[in-house]
């Protein structure tokens, strides 16, 4: 999947919230980088101009499938 069609996944799974979200950074990542996504996938970092700041990470396979998650929703290991 080439990077602008992974791009337009990334936006649209983001919703409404592309108005207050910008991209500061986009990586390929291997399988095995998400359980809710099996094989290579695109990995995108939002980021609000907010002080303090809000994140969003989408990541969007090669197979089209999205994952959205947010500060809230991601599991840190005890």
């Amino acid at each position: 999947m080439s990077l602008p069609a992974g791009y337009e996944l990334a936006v649209k799974a983001l919703g409404s919230s592309t108005n207050q979200f910008h991209c500061i950074c986009a990586t390929v990542a291997g399988p095995g980088f998400t359980d809710a996504i099996p094989g290579p996938a695109w990995s995108f970092t939002f980021c609000s101009t907010n002080t303090p700041p809000k994140y969003k990470w989408v990541t969007v396979g090669f197979s089209g499938k999205t994952d959205v998650k947010d500060e809230q929703s991601i599991k840190y290991p005890e």
